[in-house]
């Protein structure tokens, strides 16, 4: 399964993929760039689905970094943090289209 933030319109199949050659025997593989930890643009086991819940249902509330952290899920560097790039306002977006644009 993989998960991404809906404010990160340049993430596509090519970073999909290498999460999942990265993830090998763990249980969650998550990206890392030079601006810090993506941990929502990941890729997680269905089996982590039970594992969650049953955290939840015992009334704790880990931060995304801190769940992957506990579950010892694979950190994969990529070197271009503009894909990554968060578009949340107007300006964003086009800064996002004149970088295609030229």
């Amino acid at each position: 399964m993989a998960s991404l933030p809906c404010d990160t319109p340049l993430v596509g199949p090519l970073e999909i993929d290498v999460l999942i050659a990265a993830i090998g025997e763990a249980p969650a593989a998550y990206a890392v760039t030079a601006d810090g930890p993506q941990g929502l643009c990941a890729v997680w086991r269905a089996s982590l689905a039970r594992t969650l819940a049953g955290i939840l249902a015992n009334g704790e509330h880990p931060s995304v970094h801190g769940f992957l952290e506990g579950i010892g899920a694979v950190a994969v560097a990529f070197e271009d943090s503009d894909v990554f790039r968060n578009v949340n306002a107007e300006e964003d977006l086009a800064a996002i289209k004149s970088t295609f644009s030229r």
